[in-house]
């Protein structure tokens, strides 16, 4: 009974309607013919180790015409330039394209599915990784090319641009990119080890390089509170480690002034 009154039970968030997918349906060999391309694109490659992502481009003068393929649900997929920093494998200040299956997105309940689904531009926040940060998207930006397909069991991103977020794609030697998804629930944030890469692609080529050093997926999910800041990231501290010193000064408080009445009254 000690604790703040403005605490909440943890609880996980509301899950997709779909989800779980059906694994079954969902197998391998459905997998495969998703992502196949049958010669769309002049280069295609599986991403990361967990088969979760395969991409697919092609140049065509200065723009890429890509295809990213999730092995999983939408709940939102994610491509674009690495911003080259570090921490999170360079997510803050990354500029990319996103879809999103709904919208009006808020903190508490995630994106409203009844709305229009939409693939806009963003840019990561320098500080914060959570979407409430930087949910704005990129203004006056052609995204007409830009779209989303779902199913039951897979999704995948298209886009034909020269650039994201007037960033032009160095189609004549390499780029940083990372991909992100979710496939569980509504709410812009949880991704898993499996469902994120850093790799550096050398377009003309077809060259693709997994970039190492892979961090651990940093996960919103397990005991996850809704609480306003609990879990944002900024300049490689948490605000839980601030929480902690707070609590900590707060305890401290308290037992001094615990002991100086015990004091006073002593016999």
């Amino acid at each position: 009974n000690c604790a703040p009154a403005n605490t909440v039970p943890a609880t996980p968030f509301p899950t997709l309607p779909t989800y779980p997918r059906d694994n079954v349906t969902c197998s391998q060999e459905e997998w495969n013919k998703y992502a196949g391309t049958t010669g769309e694109y002049a280069y295609c490659h599986d991403i990361g180790k967990f088969d979760k992502a395969r991409f697919c481009w092609s140049v065509d003068g200065g723009s890429i015409d890509g295809r990213l393929s999730y092995n999983g649900l939408y709940g939102y997929l994610a491509f674009g330039f690495s911003s080259g920093g570090e921490g999170i494998m360079g997510m803050f200040g990354a500029e990319i394209i996103m879809g999103l299956p709904g919208g009006n997105f808020t903190p508490v309940n995630g994106l409203d599915l009844s709305l229009e689904p939409t693939v806009k531009e963003y840019v990561i926040s320098d500080a914060y990784t959570r979407f409430r940060h930087w949910s704005q998207p990129v203004p006056d930006r052609d995204t007409s090319s830009y779209a989303v397909n779902s199913t039951d069991c897979f999704t995948s991103l298209t886009f034909k641009t020269n650039s994201i977020n007037s960033r032009e794609f160095n189609v004549t030697g390499t780029d940083v990119m990372l991909w992100a998804a979710n496939g569980k629930d509504t709410f812009v944030e949880f991704h898993g080890q499996d469902q994120r890469d850093l790799f550096e692609i050398e377009w003309a080529s077809g060259s693709v390089t997994q970039i190492s050093g892979v961090e651990e997926g940093h996960s919103h999910e397990e005991g996850h509170s809704h609480d306003e800041d609990k879990h944002d990231k900024k300049d490689g501290a948490t605000p839980s480690s601030e929480s902690t010193k707070k609590t900590l000064a707060s305890s401290f408080v308290g037992m001094t002034a615990l002991f100086w009445m015990l004091g006073s009254h002593w016999p």
